[in-house]
């Protein structure tokens, strides 16, 4: 009895040691952390601009490959960029998002492709452990009791160490290569030119593409998440235009995801949109990753949506959906 006793209290005290460890002493200051500063800009933008607007939620190629400040100029319509990065839960991006936006918003969705590692269900993203070093309380309104317990307990050796080495380095005054002086007015990623890119190059030429994974592209669990946001946007007027990331002109069968999503948006009342070259570029259009298109390429990019964005904007929807 005595054994059990000092193994339920050693369990405990491991407990608590873990808990006041991971809650309150080591944090990741230029990763995790920078979640809030990030999200807290993009809702003070979303806050700025009054009436309608498009706004653009994707991860990194969202915020890389996608140019609101062009978006403006080519259509004249004002136009924020939402997009942070793919580890973000989308639970948690509409969450924060869809109480700034206004009946008549349009939301351009080009999420990054999906693999059979995502999970199909409770979804958690890295914000948790921003949120728990910051705003603990808050996952228990935001997940369900699988999510939490998922949040309280995803901590390891690994983000011990980085957590140890990004304190060091915030303590030192190192900076990240981006951060919000990287962002332009309209939340757009800006100065990752063709000259930037070079040391990058042998390092996208490396990178490789098994394409669309038929599997994800077949079985709707993958998307319960964007299919709960897609409900949600509607219900408060939101106007959503789902379209393909930016990615390698050697990605496979493109097709498979273009008929998945098409299907899947207009089922969810939502738009859904192609560009003729389904987004797909050289490598050598690419800055440091096959999601990250250099800054003329961001532009160029975009202006090939502009039309079709502006065309929605203005009608209110899209061709064959008309309930929001």
């Amino acid at each position: 009895m005595r054994n059990v006793v000092q193994l339920a209290a050693s369990i405990l005290i491991g407990l608590i040691g873990y808990v006041v460890l991971f809650t309150s002493i080591v944090h990741r200051p230029m990763t995790i952390d920078s979640l809030g500063v990030y999200l807290d800009r993009k809702s003070e933008l979303l806050k700025s601009v009054p009436g309608r607007r498009i706004l653009v939620l994707a991860g990194s190629n969202g915020r890389f490959s996608h140019s609101c400040e062009e978006l403006e100029r080519a259509t004249g319509i004002p136009a924020i960029n939402l997009s942070i990065n793919a580890e973000i839960s989308l639970a948690y991006q509409f969450s924060r998002y869809l109480p700034l936006m206004h009946p008549g918003d349009v939301l351009y969705l080009p999420l990054e492709y999906r693999s059979r590692s995502f999970p199909k269900v409770d979804w958690v993203g890295v914000e948790s452990n921003y949120l728990i070093y910051n705003h603990g309380w808050e996952i228990f309104h935001l997940y369900s009791p699988v999510g939490v317990l998922h949040s309280l307990f995803n901590f390891d050796i690994r983000y011990l160490i980085s957590s140890i080495g990004e304190m060091t380095l915030n303590r030192l005054g190192v900076q990240r290569r981006f951060n919000l002086g990287t962002l332009n007015k309209n939340g757009d990623e800006f100065g990752h030119t063709a000259s930037k890119a070079a040391p990058y190059k042998f390092m996208v030429a490396s990178i490789g593409h098994d394409g669309a994974d038929p599997r994800v592209y077949e079985d709707v669990s993958y998307w319960q998440d964007l299919g709960k946001g897609l409900d949600a946007a509607r219900k408060v007027g939101v106007i959503c235009v789902g379209g393909l990331p930016t990615t390698f002109d050697d990605f496979r069968n493109p097709r498979i995801a273009v008929d998945f999503l098409n299907a899947f948006y207009r089922e969810h009342k939502a738009c859904f949109v192609v560009l003729p070259n389904q987004s797909l570029y050289p490598r050598d259009y690419f800055y440091d990753t096959n999601y990250h298109l250099q800054e003329e390429h961001q532009r160029e990019h975009t202006r090939l949506l502009a039309p079709m964005l502006g065309d929605i904007f203005r009608q209110g929807g899209c061709p064959g959906v008309s309930e929001r």
